[in-house]
């Protein structure tokens, strides 16, 4: 049991995260205006009450399903960035890393598409949060911050920073959604290789 915790809080955290993993499968197999309480409640083999026991309402349990998923990729380039790699290396790790996980997490990807563009009529009559928010930020902090730090070192031209990570951050989103609507999409490391030398120029 963790440090810290009781097992009620551990069963609370377990039963938490498999419910948000049901409300992922659910929107992926049947989109977001299928996930109603009952289709995510018999994903995940509990009573349709249950789900109010966990989260306030369907909004607030979709909200939090695409943050843990969000949550998910971010780890993996928070272990990126954290690298001791050159860095054209650390970019191309950084690109390969989203490009993996769109191809091992389509259901993610079809959870972000449906909340980051949904309509009004989807989440009760409102408009879903973008869940992406606090990660976002996170990460362009950080390619800003590795971009800082390429211009320094010469591996760039003189950029600001902060534009070159928000124009990379949105080109690489845009071929991340091409990607995952192309019936064959390019081997992820030829893709990401071919980022690579299109946003830092490498040879």
């Amino acid at each position: 049991m963790p440090v810290g915790k009781t097992k009620e809080q551990v069963v609370q955290e377990f039963r938490t995260q498999a419910i948000e993993a049901a409300a992922v499968r659910v929107i992926a197999e049947k989109g977001l205006a299928g996930a109603t309480m009952q289709a995510i409640a018999d994903e995940a083999g509990v009573a349709k009450g249950t789900l109010y026991l966990y989260f306030e309402s369907r909004a607030d349990l979709l909200q939090k399903a695409a943050e843990a998923t969000f949550s998910e990729i971010m780890e993996r380039l928070e272990a990126v960035f954290a690298q001791e790699l050159p860095f054209a290396d650390k970019i191309r790790a950084l690109v390969l890393a989203q490009l993996e996980f769109v191809d091992s997490h389509r259901d993610f990807f079809r959870l972000y598409v449906a909340v980051r563009y949904a309509g009004s009529d989807i989440a009760e009559g409102s408009r879903l949060e973008r869940p992406t928010i606090r990660q976002f930020q996170t990460y362009v902090r950080k390619l800003t911050e590795l971009l800082a730090g390429a211009v320094k070192a010469g591996h760039l031209g003189s950029v600001d920073p902060t534009k070159l990570a928000l124009f990379m951050t949105e080109g690489i989103n845009a071929i991340l959604l091409h990607r995952l609507e192309e019936a064959e999409p390019p081997e992820a490391e030829a893709e990401a290789a071919w980022i690579t030398d299109l946003l830092v120029g490498c040879k």
